[in-house]
């Protein structure tokens, strides 16, 4: 396959089609356990690829692996769009700076919270929604002002309600 046939099966999955049969199951198991497709895709292939391995060879099953590991990636971006979202949960005492730098540099608003350290004490939480592209600029942010906090950045499946984001950057 090539790149743009990759491309032409997220789409397809994206708007609710599928090709074959381990993309319908691959969808109904999406459904039902909100696994990504591209992930299960993967996932039945390895497994149809290992006994194929067995019988055929080991070289023809890893060209073949690699092709649907990278079939698989494609799927993903495809089916969840490039900017998908990540949420930055940050632990600092410097909250009041960190999040406003946020707000002027990226444009995103914070939820700031109480919380409490087994051995760090007191300490705020923040809470920031964004795409990967961001995750540069707000290291750089956080390591401008606090370089002892301590950040976790996941990925965001859905966002349900309003995700404001400033329009212009300052």
């Amino acid at each position: 396959m090539k790149y743009a046939d990759h491309v032409g099966v997220g789409i397809i999955i994206r708007f609710g089609g599928c090709l074959d049969g381990t993309e319908t199951v691959a969808i109904i198991l999406n459904r039902k356990l909100g696994l990504a497709v591209g992930q299960m895709v993967l996932i039945m292939n390895l497994v149809i690829y290992s006994v194929a391995g067995i019988l055929f060879g080991p070289d023809r099953a890893m060209y073949s692996l690699l092709t649907y590991f990278i079939t698989s990636k494609v799927l993903d971006v495809v089916e969840n769009g490039v900017n998908q979202a990540k949420a930055a949960t940050i632990i600092t005492n410097d909250a009041k700076e960190i999040s406003d730098k946020i707000y002027q540099n990226l444009g995103r608003t914070v939820t700031i919270m109480e919380g409490e350290g087994l051995v760090s004490g007191k300490k705020v939480v923040l809470y920031c929604v964004m795409t990967r592209f961001e995750i540069r600029e707000l290291t750089n942010i956080i390591n401008s002002v606090d370089t002892s906090a301590f950040v976790s950045i996941t990925d965001v499946s859905e966002i349900i309600g309003n995700h404001i984001k400033k329009t212009s950057k300052k």
